[in-house]
């Protein structure tokens, strides 16, 4: 049974998916780009409860009515095989690795992310802890415990700047498998769903 803060902290997290859910299904247009050869991006469409799937050359551009769904997202030049690249219209985010560890508690699994993101812009851009989440298999939702705001990852990019850290998602074991991480900026259309390899 989990605790009371516990189950506050995964209810909480559910309100916000859904609340970004909601604010993406408003969405007038989806940008995505990618800085080589083709990627394959699976578009979510609403209404039709259907997805689908093309192969879309880098730098092309794409209406969307939801979140973009990267099920291949563009391995990094000499990483490990879980690090992942994520171009979007300002920034690039690199998850260079991520490890399902024993959480804080009974019943508790830690996934511990190391995330970098690159302003690629001309203007400074926020990077805020409420802009990533976990969603699980079932759709279950989990925030950033409060502690983790304190990342380095967190705050003001300049143009042209990185900000790197280390983020850890306290989750349910048994949500713990077949994990996305959802990104979510303050840029309109800029929401993505990026299925984790660990």
């Amino acid at each position: 049974m989990m605790s009371g803060k516990v189950q506050k902290m995964v209810w909480w997290g559910i309100a916000l998916v859904l609340l970004s859910l909601l604010a993406a299904c408003g969405s007038t247009g989806q940008t995505s780009s990618s800085n080589t050869g083709t990627t394959t991006q699976s578009q979510a469409t609403t209404g039709t409860g259907s997805t689908t799937t093309s192969s879309m050359p880098a730098a092309s551009a794409t209406k969307s009515s939801g979140p973009l769904v990267i099920a291949t997202p563009t391995p990094v030049t000499g990483g490990n095989g879980q690090g992942q690249q994520i171009t979007l219209a300002d920034r690039v985010l690199v998850i260079s690795n991520t490890v399902k560890q024993n959480g804080s508690s009974a019943g508790l699994v830690a996934i511990s992310m190391t995330i970098s993101v690159k302003n690629t812009g001309t203007k400074d851009i926020p990077n805020n802890a409420n802009y990533f989440q976990l969603v699980g298999a079932e759709g279950d939702a989990f925030g950033l415990p409060m502690a983790s705001s304190n990342s380095p990852l967190f705050g003001t990019i300049a143009s042209g700047s990185v900000r790197s850290g280390t983020i850890i998602f306290q989750i349910p074991t048994a949500a713990s498998n077949g994990l996305r991480l959802l990104f979510r900026s303050e840029v309109a259309g800029e929401t993505v769903f990026v299925t984790l390899h660990m």
